[in-house]
């Protein structure tokens, strides 16, 4: 049934929880293939731990921009509007772009959560706009992490790892994905 308007459509997407479903990325890298895998167009730069993220994503999309790449930035939390998550060169998703796509995810969205769908949202959003590159920000972070079903990891930037997300990523291996990889990798100092 399709959304009277965004605001209904975002009250739906906010609601999706994982309702005891274990923390995975393969929701949303179930939709990203139902979608044609579109976060293979662009490489990413993938950032992890616990303060910060928000700060050098910034910084990375500013810097990628200047030097003439189309930068996607996916961060979150959001300050007042749920479409500031979601930018190309620092323009904001449109509220018809979001409509269109959570109108699709109700559709094929299955037990996909809010974190899973904004990620995939981003990712379509991404490929559709032509980025070259992608700074994506973990969420809660570990290996179940929706943001590890990307593809074109060309970089992954550790900035620090507290004691914030224990409970539910355990303790000792935040983030695996970024261990014992070959991909290039940069760990800010550790307390």
């Amino acid at each position: 049934m399709p959304f009277t308007d965004d605001t209904a459509a975002l009250e739906w997407l906010f609601a999706r929880t994982r309702a005891g479903d274990a923390r995975s990325a393969a929701r949303a890298k179930t939709l990203l293939e139902v979608l044609g895998r579109p976060d293979t167009g662009f490489r990413a730069v993938h950032v992890l731990g616990t303060n910060g993220k928000g700060s050098v994503c910034a910084m990375l999309s500013a810097g990628l921009e200047a030097s003439g790449e189309r930068v996607g930035r996916f961060t979150s939390p959001h300050l007042v509007d749920f479409r500031e998550r979601i930018a190309v060169n620092d323009t904001l998703i449109s509220r018809r772009e979001t409509l269109e796509f959570l109108e699709w995810a109700q559709e094929h969205a299955g037990h996909a959560a809010f974190f899973d769908l904004s990620f995939v949202m981003a990712m379509r959003h991404f490929q559709r706009q032509a980025v070259t590159f992608a700074v994506v920000e973990a969420g809660v972070g570990g290996a179940g992490d929706a943001s590890n079903a990307l593809e074109r990891v060309a970089l992954t930037i550790l900035t620090n790892v507290d004691y914030d997300h224990e409970a539910v990523i355990g303790v000792g291996h935040p983030h695996p994905q970024l261990l014992g990889t070959p991909l290039p990798s940069a760990v800010a100092r550790l307390r």
